[in-house]
């Protein structure tokens, strides 16, 4: 887990490649990342559909040469994006 100061909370960003379990996520911070700033979670499907309900997914593609960033909100989030 990394962290990053932000102006109003900090940004913590998990990468869950190496996770052999759901529950260790919570073992290294992600309920204490979420009810006190933001996570950037890598590796999503590791957690087996335990998201929090509110929530903002980005996916990235190639395109080209280039990337193309795909914005699908959740909760709270898909009125906001729409």
């Amino acid at each position: 887990v990394q962290t990053y100061p932000g102006r109003e909370f900090e940004i913590a960003h998990f990468d869950l490649y190496r996770l052999e379990d759901p529950d260790e996520a919570w073992e290294i911070g992600l309920e204490e990342a979420l009810d006190h700033g933001a996570a950037l979670i890598e590796w999503p499907e590791r957690l087996e559909g335990r998201l929090p309900s509110d929530r903002l997914d980005l996916e990235l593609s190639v395109a080209g040469e280039g990337r193309t960033a795909r914005l699908t909100g959740h909760g709270a989030w898909k009125e906001r994006i729409e």
